[in-house]
């Protein structure tokens, strides 16, 4: 919130047009805008697309609390309970989607979303949500003209943002959009540090390390690779979610807080999240490359006897399963494709668990795209993912920098960019996966040996936590006094879905006793070490 004058505030909420602006209207450098009238009991809150702060609030009896704390929500007298009918949807996908959140009457705005507060009235209404709808087209720019100016862009932005510092880093993977971001600063003359985690700690395989310095070599970036400990990881398992106050949906978010928390000196560090959701991912391709068939088996009814044939299987088959999804225009099916994006769980598993339909599931995803309806499929599985997991990963992942002093800065998902890389055909943008991106390494002089290496998944291999006896059993076992031990048990597997099953679960729990019942992260710290220092002396 910006202090001003009273003079000057008077002036600005005088000023009809100021309560009538929406996220589309915010300048690129503004993330969020509170407006309060408080003449007429009315706050507007809008939230930038580009926004890495989650706004939480609680309306109700015309008072309104609006904060990016959940904790200094209940400062104000809320008490935080459990949203039972939030759970299915977040053992589904491992989060929630806005509006809902996993606390009872706490709602969160949806990025790109200006919402308006009359507590007059006790009610909220006017609600706008971010429009992507420039006019896509192939615009009269070659491959390296929209390339130049995509990159012209990112340059602009991270420029904006590490003007103050003199010494940039990054998170580097090794990968096209973090490697790009790589070049970036170095062009300017900056001296640039990257940094990359490491699960080597437990996994002597793991080669994320290795990807990465050898893109940081060629960068001439001076590469840090932070590892941990088991013990290290349990502890800030518990830390992380303390500092997030929402369950953790990655397994290597953990390994980010390790690394915020063990970085020496650089406290503004760039990030490559939210430039495939954009610029191409794994749905665009495979849809992209079978949308012919995908055209015949829909509009012949073939789709559904590939159906009878996948569950006739009674296997996991991936083809049967994507080609018997349904891709229309229609929210109505629960076989929409686009239910299917960010589940990592099996929805048999968590209807069991939970006794939901699938349309009760679903809901969260239907009402998010509701307001785009109109676009076309690759544009919907685009805003779909830039608006439930990619928010919410940023803004998490924000979080776990600032309790560590650091400033995580996002230019893939500026403003600017969305709106110029959406005007852009999926014709073009689809040439190669992430062609755009390719184009920009390539018009910098990054080796083609680079550009197409094979992409790494750097995942943390579930055998080493999610088996009996493995990371995650002190936490396991704590569980018990919130779930069933035998349906735990049912979990501890390698099988597809339950893996992910489990780490909802442990990561549910520790939510619950940090954030509802108020447990200190010290107390749940340290029955967790003492109980993982038994296990390990038994093996």
């Amino acid at each position: 919130i910006t202090q001003m004058s009273n003079e000057k505030f008077s002036k600005l909420v005088s000023d009809s047009r100021i309560m009538r602006m929406t996220s589309n209207d915010l300048d690129n450098n503004i993330l969020s805008l509170i407006i309060i009238d408080s003449n007429n009991r009315a706050v507007k809150v809008i939230n930038s697309i580009s926004s890495s702060r989650a706004y939480f609030f609680h309306f109700q009896n015309n008072s309104l609390r609006l904060s990016t704390s959940i904790k200094e929500i209940k400062a104000s007298g809320i008490k935080l309970e459990l949203n039972e009918t939030s759970l299915p949807e977040f053992y589904l996908y491992r989060y929630v989607t806005p509006p809902k959140t996993l606390y009872s009457d706490i709602c969160k705005l949806i990025g790109g979303e200006s919402i308006l507060f009359e507590l007059k009235e006790g009610v909220s209404k006017k609600r706008n949500f971010f429009d992507f709808s420039t006019s896509e087209t192939d615009k009269n720019e070659s491959d390296y003209e929209i390339a130049t100016n995509c990159f012209n862009i990112l340059k602009n932005n991270i420029h904006q943002s590490s003007h103050l510092t003199d010494a940039p880093s990054l998170l580097l993977s090794g990968g096209l959009d973090s490697s790009l971001l790589g070049m970036i600063p170095s062009m300017n003359g900056k001296p640039v540090k990257s940094f990359s985690s490491s699960f080597s700690f437990i996994n002597d395989t793991d080669i994320e390390d290795e990807y990465a310095q050898t893109a940081a070599k060629h960068l001439k970036l001076n590469h840090e690779v932070i590892s941990g400990t088991k013990e290290e990881y349990l502890c800030s398992l518990v830390d992380a979610i303390y500092a997030t106050e929402e369950p953790l949906h990655h397994l290597q978010s953990v390994m980010l807080y390790i690394l915020f928390k063990k970085r020496e000196e650089s406290s503004f560090l760039l990030c490559g999240e939210g430039a495939d959701r954009l610029f191409g991912n794994n749905a665009h391709v495979t849809y992209n490359k079978n949308k012919s068939l995908i055209s015949f088996l829909q509009h012949s009814g073939m789709r559904h006897l590939v159906k009878m044939a996948n569950v006739f299987t009674g296997k996991r088959n991936y083809r049967l399963s994507y080609f018997s999804k349904y891709f229309g225009s229609s929210f109505i099916s629960n076989d929409n494709f686009l239910w299917t994006m960010g589940q990592f769980t099996d929805l048999k598993d968590v209807k069991e668990i939970t006794g939901c339909s699938a349309s009760d599931i679903f809901e969260s995803y239907r009402n998010l795209l509701q307001p785009y309806a109109n676009e076309s499929f690759l544009n919907k599985v685009s805003i779909l993912s830039l608006l439930s997991e990619g928010s919410i990963t940023i803004t998490l992942w924000s979080k776990l920098a600032e309790a560590n002093k650091i400033v995580l800065h996002y230019p893939f998902a500026s403003k600017d960019l969305i709106l110029y890389v959406y005007s852009i055909s999926w014709q073009r943008k689809l040439k190669e996966q992430k062609f755009i991106i390719r184009e920009m390494l390539r018009n910098g002089g990054f080796p083609e040996q680079f550009i197409n290496r094979s992409k790494k998944s750097f995942g943390f291999p579930a055998k080493f936590w999610a088996l009996p006896g493995g990371l995650f059993q002190s936490i396991i076992d704590m569980a018990q006094e919130m779930y069933d031990k035998t349906v735990l048990e049912s979990f501890q597997s390698v099988e597809p879905g339950k893996p992910m099953m489990l780490w909802n679960m442990i990561s549910l729990y520790l939510w619950k006793k940090l954030m509802i019942d108020g447990t200190a992260p010290d107390v749940l710290k340290n029955e967790i070490l003492n109980r993982h220092k038994i296990i390990e002396g038994k093996k």
